[in-house]
């Protein structure tokens, strides 16, 4: 079963002023009935007869829309109605709808569905791998409460946990089912001597310097004001070794292949393992490209 880790990179950097924005031409992604209030080069913004707003982000290349949610107005800024998050090929990150500005109802968020009340995760939450379901929470006032399940692709508990207003009071492992799994790890970590959470975010770090010290803000992008965050998922095979390099969501293509150059010079990691043996995985990188 192929795991995936997330780690959070964000690039800030000064912008020069420049002239005028290059449109783009996005008319047939235009809402029936709207009217453009702003067409930019990645970006739209259209006024319903309701007097709502909806905001649009695309990759350019494709026209695909990669961001999309709904303002009360373009005055006020809250988030009010639908709101869902793709990658640059129309995979579907996020999907939910926003009550003035908080979260509410049916929420989708990468491979993860379940409620949310004024903002609030509640009630039952299921996360799920392809098809397979592989964890049931429980939540109340946003935190974890009654039971926790994971699952293995069989449908086999592996853990139960049980939670009291988010206070851990019992965990229950099968040994027969359960797998010991440890992710991959950047290898300048290893010789530290240390595990677990500690371990976690000396990788994290290690790896947040290896990007801040090479990459480069795309001319192009920043001309175009093009920022927002690229998401990139790394194959590490069993050796440690960065296997392929895939771009979730590239911003535009100047970022896109800014961030795969960067990410190929990573050096070797030491791979993830399922009990002690290890296999390939996968690890979520987004990387926040920010104009200042």
């Amino acid at each position: 079963m192929k795991i995936i880790f997330q780690i959070f990179i964000l690039i800030t950097l000064c912008q020069p002023v420049f002239g005028q924005l290059k449109k783009y031409n996005y008319k047939s992604k235009k809402e029936p009935n709207s009217k453009y209030l702003v067409r930019d080069y990645n970006f739209t913004m259209e006024k319903m007869k309701d007097g709502s707003v909806i905001a649009k982000f695309y990759y350019p290349e494709n026209k695909m829309i990669t961001t999309f949610y709904t303002l009360k107005s373009r005055k006020s800024g809250i988030k009010h109605g639908l709101s869902y998050n793709q990658s640059d090929d129309g995979e579907l990150l996020t999907k939910g709808s926003y009550y003035n500005d908080k979260k509410e109802g049916p929420w989708f968020e990468h491979g993860s569905q379940g409620e949310y009340k004024i903002g609030i995760k509640t009630g039952k939450w299921i996360t799920k791998e392809g098809d397979y379901l592989i964890r049931e929470e429980n939540y109340s006032n946003g935190v974890l409460d009654h039971d926790f399940y994971e699952y293995d692709t069989l449908g086999n508990i592996t853990i139960h946990r049980l939670y009291d207003n988010g206070n851990l009071l019992n965990e229950q492992i099968d040994s027969t089912y359960y797998i010991h799994k440890i992710p991959a790890r950047f290898n300048e970590c290893n010789e530290l001597n240390i595990a677990g959470e500690e371990l976690a975010k000396c990788s994290t770090k290690k790896m947040l310097q290896f990007i801040y010290s090479r990459i480069e803000y795309p001319k192009n992008a920043r001309k175009q004001e093009i920022d927002g965050v690229a998401l990139a998922v790394l194959t590490i095979d069993e050796k440690g070794k960065v296997s392929d390099i895939h771009m979730k969501r590239a911003l535009s293509i100047d970022i896109k292949k800014e961030c795969e150059r960067v990410l190929s010079l990573m050096p070797d990691w030491l791979p993830a393992s399922e009990n002690g043996k290890a296999i390939t995985s996968k690890i979520e990188v987004p990387i926040r490209f920010e104009l200042k």
